[in-house]
């Protein structure tokens, strides 16, 4: 899990990204996270290199993001990439969803 976490951490510290809160539940914000520049979901680079593992999802609204991230997850699986120990609902980025609360949608992490 710690590899997992480096990994986030190396495509987020000290880069622009931009958040977008995708659904809440419980109080809590589900988000995904995009680098500013790019606009590449750090997620869905991250599921690509086996890092994660989508849960799957049956919203209509979500449909298409959930489709992304299990392309993403088959893309990982058929290159035999070893898979993190992390689950995730469309984000893992708990964590960051206070810091959207104080910095707003464009943060440096």
């Amino acid at each position: 899990m710690q590899s997992a976490v480096h990994e986030f951490s190396v495509e987020v510290l000290n880069k622009q990204c931009l958040l977008n809160v995708e659904y809440r539940a419980a109080g809590v914000d589900f988000v995904t996270l995009c680098h500013s520049e790019s606009k590449d979901d750090v997620a869905q680079l991250l599921l690509s290199e086996g890092w994660l593992l989508v849960e799957p999802r049956r919203e209509k609204r979500l449909a298409k993001l959930v489709g992304q991230y299990q392309k993403a997850q088959e893309k990982a699986k058929e290159g035999r990439v070893s898979v993190g120990l992390i689950h995730i609902i469309y984000s893992f980025l708990y964590s960051l969803c206070i810091t959207k609360r104080l910095y707003g949608d464009s943060l440096t992490v």
